[in-house]
């Protein structure tokens, strides 16, 4: 199996062409983040889960039943000491090549409870289309005439703009979806054995 990987793997549309041999894969984005930013959200998902949903919640019973003698500087313990954690792994993660490229794999490892299973059996077209997804993780095992079918995959976002407005300013500015993306599994000819499993988030 060959890997396609590329130094920056923010969210990216994957273009896969079974029939080109030379350059079946290619890549592109709505919008790409830096290293930085692309580990930020990571890590910032790891904190509030971690922190906000369990660690301080417990912390708050325990200063409910048990008391504390300055809750204002227990609430600045709980809340912001911790936030400098993912502030420091996503410097590290964002300087250093090899780590960079574990962010697919970590954020899968994330999200891992938002992982979903369909089975297409039939079709009639030419295309199937999985309508909406996170660009997480997606893999797929194709079968029989499914498999010896399957000439394309595109991984795109779907095609629309926020209308965003600045923090400080009244100005409107529109920024591209990558959000809400979609797959499209392209068939040479609709097939009529086998069948496309995917598992995606």
């Amino acid at each position: 199996m060959r890997k396609y990987q590329l130094e920056n793997p923010s969210n990216a549309c994957v273009f896969i062409d079974f029939v080109n041999k030379e350059n079946p894969v290619s890549f592109s984005y709505p919008n790409k983040l830096n290293s930085f930013k692309m580990a930020s959200y990571l890590f910032f998902v790891v904190w509030f889960k971690v922190w906000i949903l369990t660690i301080m919640p417990i912390f708050l019973i325990l200063a409910i039943f048990f008391g504390v003698n300055d809750i204002v500087s227990t609430m600045f313990v709980l809340f912001v000491t911790p936030l400098v954690s993912p502030l420091i792994l996503s410097f590290i993660f964002s300087h250093n090549k090899k780590l960079i490229l574990t962010l697919p794999k970590l954020n899968k490892f994330v999200s891992s409870s938002d992982l979903k299973r369909v089975v297409i059996c039939s079709l009639d077209s030419k295309v199937y289309e999985l309508p909406i997804f996170d660009n997480v993780f997606l893999e797929y095992k194709a079968t029989e005439e499914f498999g010896k079918y399957l000439c394309k995959i595109e991984v795109i976002e779907h095609n629309f703009h926020y209308l965003k407005k600045g923090l400080f300013s009244r100005k409107i500015t529109k920024e591209q979806n990558d959000s809400y993306w979609k797959a499209r599994f392209i068939f040479s000819r609709i097939p009529k054995k086998g069948e496309l499993y995917l598992e995606f988030i």
